[in-house]
């Protein structure tokens, strides 16, 4: 019965045994993705920032464009109004013109 006892507390040493390897290597898996899920996180953190600097300068460059449209639009409007005034001009000159050519 001594014996039957030894080798019951044997045979269950080796499963534990099995067990506490089977723990370990659990362990260094866990510990794997926890390095790797650090890894994720900061490249995570630094594609954030590259997205806020980017979206600044898309702001930015929004913000540019904009100004750039108005400067065009005012710019436009006093070409017109150039053009508006050359038309003018150029009309009381022909009139002077054919006024001084029946004379």
């Amino acid at each position: 019965e001594l014996n039957c006892e030894r080798f019951k507390l044997e045979e269950e040493r080796k499963v534990l045994s099995v067990e506490q390897a089977k723990v370990k290597k659990d362990k260094e898996e866990v510990s794997k993705d926890q390095q790797k899920l650090m890894q994720e996180r900061e490249a995570l953190v630094m594609l954030e920032q590259q997205l806020r600097c980017q979206t600044v300068q898309v702001n930015k460059t929004s913000q540019i464009a904009q100004e750039v449209y108005i400067e065009g639009q005012e710019a436009l409007k006093t070409a017109q109004k150039l053009q508006e005034d050359v038309k003018y001009k150029m009309t009381i000159l022909r009139k002077e013109q054919e006024s001084l050519l029946m004379n």
